[in-house]
């Protein structure tokens, strides 16, 4: 099954490409900036956190397109409603992935509790999306 593009689809996109500018904006101003002095290791695991959270979230968001292929459940998918929900759900993980990895950026360069307690948020918040829309896409299967 092929998904294509909506509006819907394009508004997670956009979200997702705005927190992704945010995420390197921070990478920049943490590593090349002068008000932030960090060892060239940290500058690197930094520079490596907002890497994988960039091929992560454009990986969810590609996956959105190809849910047949890409989109791994617990359960069998078999009807388009399942699809769709399948779908929402990968681009809502896009926008929390996106958004974990600015968390996890700003825990490692600045180490406020802040920003931890946010990571957690992510983290949290993540797994209950995932448990959540499973369940549905489950119940829709049986109907």
């Amino acid at each position: 099954m092929k998904v294509y593009r909506t509006k819907e689809g394009t508004a997670f996109e956009v979200v997702c490409g705005i927190l992704l500018f945010t995420m390197w904006v921070l990478v920049g101003i943490f590593c090349f900036g002068k008000t932030h002095h960090l060892n060239s290791e940290t500058k690197t695991t930094i520079l490596f956190l907002a890497a994988m959270g960039t091929i992560s979230t454009l990986y969810c968001l590609y996956s959105a397109y190809r849910p047949k292929e890409k989109i791994n459940m617990p359960i069998e998918i078999r009807t388009p409603l399942q699809y769709v929900h399948a779908v929402r759900m990968v681009r809502i993980g896009a926008v929390i992935i996106s958004l974990l990895f600015i968390f996890i950026i700003l825990t490692y360069a600045t180490k406020s509790e802040f920003s931890n307690i946010g990571f957690k948020v992510c983290i949290f918040g993540l797994l209950g999306m995932v448990a959540i829309y499973t369940l549905i896409i489950k119940k829709i299967g049986k109907e």
